[in-house]
């Protein structure tokens, strides 16, 4: 029609869609066409939600990277071995194995030879003065336990014996005991007394009943129960650590 103006180049038909367009992408159509259809920025309705989850994100990051920054990474197979030495040293392990200290136990002493054994155990090992420590005072329970179980089944054993020799004997008890004691006294060395003693033998039925068929056999009568005043009795108790019965008054 006359007087109507054709836009043969489609310009109108252009700015239609593009306004169309723009309208469809909201608060995103400020932004630069390669970011327009990401993902995740198309995953927000208002530029404020976004702006506040941009902000969070670089929160965390900000967070993420201090941690990063003094974190302690363990080497890998690659490192070298001053690589490896500086890491652990980062988490305690002392320059030297003397450093090491062990926990003070109450009535006892720690053997130097042992307590340098495991100050080069532990640097071998890598182990802080904290890890160092923990294992030397369960260590040190663990053998305190085995003192006192080896301290009780000796005792167990000591009365035991005393019972069964005490059955085997009966009346001849006493006699034998003091008798066993004389003989003790007069020829065993020290030495032989105190492994009686310690190794528990001292206690052994089958030892005193031994030592008792030799003491009958020597000079020593086993009527000298009368050792006390007016036949006095000797007190009961096999027992070679103490000393021998004194003379008669």
């Amino acid at each position: 029609m006359e007087g109507d103006q054709v836009n043969p180049s489609g310009d109108q038909g252009n700015q239609n869609q593009n306004q169309d367009q723009s309208q469809s992408l909201g608060w995103r159509s400020a932004l630069p066409d390669e970011y327009k259809e990401h993902e995740f920025v198309k995953s927000f309705t208002k530029p404020g939600d976004f702006v506040k989850s941009a902000l969070e994100i670089k929160t965390e990051h900000d967070a993420l990277k201090t941690k990063l920054d003094s974190a302690i990474f363990k080497p890998d197979d690659k490192a070298t071995p001053e690589q490896r030495e500086a890491f652990y040293r980062s988490l305690g392990k002392p320059e030297k194995p003397t450093e090491y200290e062990f926990p003070k136990v109450e009535g006892a002493e720690h053997d130097p030879a042992m307590v340098e054994w495991a100050q080069k155990t532990f640097h071998a090992a890598n182990l802080n003065k904290e890890q160092a420590q923990a294992i030397a005072t369960a260590w040190d329970g663990f053998l305190a336990g085995i003192v006192k179980a080896d301290t009780e089944a000796r005792e167990k054993s000591k009365a035991e014996a005393e019972a069964t020799i005490k059955a085997e004997l009966g009346a001849e008890y006493n006699a034998a005991t003091e008798l066993c004691t004389r003989l003790l006294t007069k020829e065993a060395k020290p030495e032989e007394l105190a492994h009686l003693k310690e190794s528990g033998l001292g206690n052994d039925p089958i030892i005193i009943r031994l030592i008792y068929r030799l003491a009958k056999k020597t000079d020593e009568d086993v009527g000298i129960q009368g050792s006390g005043s007016k036949g006095e009795k000797p007190k009961a108790g096999f027992n070679y650590d103490k000393s021998p019965p004194p003379p008669p008054k």
